[in-house]
This record gives structure tokens, sequence and C-alpha cells, in this order.
């Protein structure tokens, strides 16, 4: 090979790295609408949407405290324009809009970084492949995904050190939204069960989740079916005076 045609493969294969990088660049820039309103006057829930290309949906929403988002309760409360930004590992996710009443809206512009799918690509999880959980879910979007959730590098390393096999990018949208980490996969295993896998995981935790809300309700009609024979009494305790209705445990 000559010189010349050496220099013209080196200039060519550069042009072609610089095009990619740019490509990717684009694809993890995301514009779109938002919504927030007040949850219990302490977080907020803000829900993203964006159209696709085919006029398709797509939507996340989440809740957050407002010091996550650089806001304040009397500007969301007091209304007025507003700007903020939620600045995430894998991004950031640029808003501004108005609220009223503690009821917002306006538009986002999501930025990607390059150097998070660098990063997850070196632990085995590759942001830019189809997804095989949602067929079609574009690079960006996963990317976008993973700055709402609070995706992190830390969490990948987490659960990669549980040694539970191939994990996929999916599984850590999983694990971030079912609050899932390495001690609750090692509890999971040593339970007999070595061979689940991050769906089977999800179901354990809803249903470890249901019984505990249960265990609560029950208690809680304990203490409502407790009822003082003074009346005067406010307060319903492990006292004389109060005629408690055992139930039997369920």
């Amino acid at each position: 090979m000559t010189r010349k045609i050496w220099t013209l493969f080196v200039l060519s294969l550069a042009f072609i790295v610089s095009v990619a990088g740019f490509n990717l660049s684009a694809q993890t820039s995301v514009t779109g609408d938002w919504k927030a309103s007040v949850e219990d006057n302490s977080k907020i829930n803000l829900n993203f949407e964006r159209r696709s290309e085919k006029g398709g949906k797509h939507q996340m929403g989440q809740t957050y405290d407002f010091a996550e988002l650089g806001l304040t309760r009397e500007q969301v409360m007091g209304g007025g324009p507003v700007r903020f930004s939620l600045v995430r590992e894998a991004g950031t996710i640029d808003c501004e809009g108005s609220f009223q009443n503690g009821k917002g809206s306006g538009t986002f512009r999501f930025t990607g970084s390059q150097s998070f799918v660098s990063a997850m690509k070196s632990r085995g999880f590759d942001f830019e492949a189809e997804s095989t959980w949602k067929k079609g879910h574009l690079s960006e979007d996963r990317v976008f995904s993973a700055a709402a959730l609070n995706v992190t590098t830390a969490l990948a390393d987490d659960l990669l050190s549980a040694g539970f096999g191939k994990l996929q990018v999916d599984d850590l949208f999983k694990a971030a939204i079912f609050k899932i980490d390495s001690a609750f996969m090692r509890e999971m295993k040593a339970t007999g069960f070595p061979n689940m896998d991050m769906g089977d995981l999800v179901r354990s935790c809803r249903l470890s989740n249901a019984r505990r809300d249960h265990r609560d309700v029950r208690a809680a009609s304990r203490t409502r079916r407790c009822v003082p024979r003074d009346r005067a009494a406010r307060t319903c305790g492990a006292t004389a005076g109060c005629r408690a209705r055992r139930i039997p445990p369920g």
C-alpha cells in the first residue's frame, strides 16, 4: 500500500469515526413537553412527553424532591415562569415553563452524556443496541429514561457484584424502578432459587411490597377497631381503658 493510499485510508477512517460520534450526539438530544403537580406538599410529580417522527407518544413520569430539580415549594405554589434542570450521570434535562396553583407545564430539552454511554458499554450494557424489553426503543429514549430514573454506573456495578449472570440494559431500568440492589439479589439467591432472572426478582419484590402493605393495612385496621371506654380518651394504647377486639393474625 503506497503512502498516498494509506493516507486516504486513515483520513477516511477518521471521517467515519467523527460522523459516527456526531450521529450519536444528535441521537441523545431529546425535546418534548412536561407537566407537573405537587404531591403531598413535599415532592413534585413530573411527567415528560415527546412525540416520535411517526406520531407515537413516549411518556415518562417520576416523583422528585424539589431540591433535585433546583426548585422550591414557594416557586411552585407561588406561580409564574420557571427554569429548572434535572442533572444526572446519563445527561441533563433542561426545562422551562410556568406554574400556577401547584400545577405546571412547559417544554424540555435533554442532552445525553456520551461518557455515560461509553462507561456503561465497558460494563457490558450497550445503550445503542436495540431494546430486548421494548422493541423499537431507540437509543436516545433509553439514555433519556436512564436520566429520568437515575440509572447510574454505580447501580450497574452494584448489580453486577451480585453475580447474577448476564444483565441487560432493560434490567437496569427494572432495578431502578423497583429499588432492587445487590443485597436483595443475594438474599433471593440464598433462598434456594439461584437461577432467577430480573423478571423473577421484580415479581418477588412486588409480592414482598404487597405483603408489607397488607400488614400495614391490617395494623391500621386494628388501631381503628380499638375503642376507648373513656370517650374523653384521645389515644389508644396498651392501657386498661382500651377495649380492643383482637384480630387473629392472617
